[in-house]
């Protein structure tokens, strides 16, 4: 295998990791590869996010998320709303604070949050009168 296609394979790897294996971005990942097959959607992300971060280790999420978001957006034209619905669930999901380029959206990120409290306070609720 030349040099060059082992270093891709190699940040393909751990990229993979990133954004698939660990789970922070389970809703958005698909997007990634919806008009090609998996390893080439990926395989094009992957050069497109080295490109823009310079790297392929040490990438805080929320330059992952942008990344993310500019890449559906701009190189394979997924519906903005699409995406920033499917990387704020993403986010949500992780109970973090979201980055600041989804901040006009807070709204529904707290109410996911809200609804998930309320929930979990009915659920006391109904353990304490079964007690």
């Amino acid at each position: 295998i030349p040099f060059a296609e082992m270093q891709h394979l190699k940040r393909f790897a751990h990229l993979w990791d990133v954004v698939v294996n660990r789970g922070n971005w389970l809703r958005t990942a698909p997007l990634i590869w919806q008009s090609e097959d998996v390893f080439g959607g990926f395989s094009a992300f992957c050069d497109v996010a080295v490109s823009k971060l310079g790297q392929a280790h040490g990438i805080a999420m929320d330059r992952m998320t942008a990344v993310l978001f500019s890449y559906l957006v701009d190189e394979l034209k997924v519906d903005e709303d699409t995406v920033r619905a499917a990387l704020q669930e993403d986010y949500v999901r992780g109970n973090r604070k979201l980055p600041v380029s989804f901040r006009p959206y807070k709204s529904l990120a707290r109410k996911a949050r809200a609804k998930r409290r309320q929930q979990q306070h009915a659920a006391a609720a109904a353990a304490a009168e079964v007690e």
